[in-house]
């Protein structure tokens, strides 16, 4: 093990006195949920700022995309950074939100699943799909 492991306290050690005594869940936000509104200085990010639908595999992009962009806007505005970089990343989830949406909603229904089976047989069809679901 080298020195830098040895020193490195564990997760454990360095949340033991902010550890709750029972976990629990948060669920119900909805798919395709996304805000352009903040508290100053408060700044959102992950499924704080937008949630995805599972099927479109974005979730862990999302937290990390959103991180990036509130870590420039801090940088570049400081604390009254965070309502601009809210409305940013609001209007950039926008469209792939919407897309993964209409696509889940499809996937749901026994007719439409159907034709998206189909529609995935033509060549490059995912990959737009993909694509489309993606936050830049």
């Amino acid at each position: 093990m080298d020195e830098v492991a040895r020193e490195a306290p564990v997760l454990a050690e360095r949340i033991a006195g902010y550890c709750p005594d029972a976990w629990t869940a948060i669920a119900g936000v909805p798919y395709g949920w996304r805000t352009a509104e903040t508290q100053p200085g408060v700044f959102r990010l992950g499924d704080q700022s937008a949630v995805i639908s599972s099927l479109a595999g974005e979730g862990v992009a999302i937290a990390l995309r959103s991180g990036i962009a509130a870590g420039r806007a801090l940088l570049e505005h400081g604390p009254a950074g965070a309502e601009i970089h809210q409305r940013s990343f609001s209007a950039r989830a926008a469209r792939p939100l919407a897309v993964a949406e209409a696509l889940r909603w499809a996937a749901e229904r026994p007719g439409p699943r159907i034709a998206l089976m189909r529609l995935a047989r033509v060549r490059g069809l995912t990959r737009l799909a993909a694509r489309l679901t993606r936050i830049g």
